[in-house]
């Protein structure tokens, strides 16, 4: 899954584009009323089977 593709073969181009991609999100969620929150929080928790 590509989200983000740099304008030029660059770490340096890439690396703005993906904070511009991010703070776009961001801002988009902000005036949706939603929360802002990191992927390792949005993921469910994977539940552990009691041994026993």
């Amino acid at each position: 899954r590509v989200d983000v593709m740099a304008p030029e073969p660059c770490v340096h181009a890439l690396a703005e584009a993906l904070a511009e991609f991010g703070a776009a999100r961001r801002a988009a969620a902000v005036e949706a009323g939603d929360p802002v929150t990191r992927p390792s929080e949005r993921r469910a928790g994977s539940r552990r089977r009691a041994r026993g």
